[in-house]
């Protein structure tokens, strides 16, 4: 159940009227899609690639999908296998 089914069903709010109700809908939906355009707005888009054990001929792939990142400006770094 969401917050907006919430609104219908809850008992505290059953001396709202529908009107109320809906504009509180409304308040909510236009709350959500704000934070999410900020989110948006925010995300930085990465990527992250595990590569793990392997002879030398299994690190081309890696590398390669590595430096692409690194040349659409994505942020690329590494670590060190544990």
């Amino acid at each position: 159940m969401n917050i907006l089914d919430e609104i219908n069903t809850d008992p505290s709010l059953d001396e709202l009227s529908t009107q109320q109700k809906d504009a509180m809908k409304r308040w909510v939906e236009t709350l959500f899609e704000e934070e999410m355009k900020k989110r948006e707005a925010a995300h930085t888009p990465s990527m992250a690639i595990v590569a793990t054990k392997g002879t030398l001929d299994m690190a081309y792939p890696p590398f390669i999908l590595a430096s692409t990142g690194a040349a659409l400006v994505r942020p690329v770094g590494s670590r060190d296998s544990i």
